[in-house]
């Protein structure tokens, strides 16, 4: 059971390097399913402008209020400038979280693991310290019960620092996915019927930039 606690430590502190890894990660924009994604969704997206022009015109012509370019005009002609420019806001906004969270973890990065360790106590975990008779404490039992908890604590550990890693991955994988979907979601945005998906899209984004900073 010690020798197993021993590689469950030996294994968060490798864990632990890879966090420090990810949270510094801050290449979103230029990632490669970035770069394909969002330009496909982005060509995507501006043929449906076409659509929604005819759309104007024929709600123009009809006189049905909500459709009538007086009213769809505007918003049209400036979601079409912010879907070209989707991508540079989306950036702007992770960088200006990012700058917290690097502020933190070029902190922590160099001394992140023995913290970690002193925090949890975990340098002492596979020590014996009592008052009075040492040698009388330490027993066959004694020593089994020790290892147990010693085992159940590393254990726990390595399983937190598992969950840190992959809250981190899943947000940046999440940050991707929402950079590439930006240019629908601030056409979403036009429409009355459909600005609860680009509330949804922002609410979601927001949470994303904000998690990293609040996490490390």
């Amino acid at each position: 059971m010690l020798a197993v606690t021993q590689l469950a430590l030996s294994l968060m502190l490798f864990v632990l390097t890879f966090i420090v890894q990810v949270a510094k990660y801050n290449d979103y924009l230029n990632s490669d399913a970035v770069n394909v994604g969002w330009v496909m969704v982005r060509d995507l997206t501006n043929m449906v402008f076409v659509v929604a022009l005819l759309i104007i015109a024929f709600g123009t012509i009809l006189g049905i209020e909500h459709y009538e370019w007086k009213h769809m005009l505007f918003k049209l002609v400036a979601a079409a400038v912010l879907v070209n420019f989707s991508r540079v806001i989306c950036g702007v906004i992770i960088d200006i979280g990012q700058v917290v969270m690097m502020t933190f973890v070029n902190g922590i990065a160099a001394t992140v693991g023995g913290n970690f360790i002193r925090a949890f106590s975990l340098d002492s975990i596979q020590s014996f310290s009592s008052p009075g008779n040492q040698a009388a404490r330490i027993s066959s039992q004694n020593v089994f019960l020790a290892a147990m908890a010693s085992l159940f604590i590393s254990v726990t550990v390595l399983v937190t620092s598992g969950i840190m890693l992959g809250m981190l991955v899943a947000r940046v994988i999440v940050l991707w996915v929402l950079i590439v979907f930006s240019p629908i979601a601030f056409v979403l945005g036009v429409l009355d019927q459909t600005k609860s998906y680009a509330s949804e899209w922002w609410s979601q984004f927001g949470k994303n930039v904000i998690t990293g900073p609040v996490f490390v």
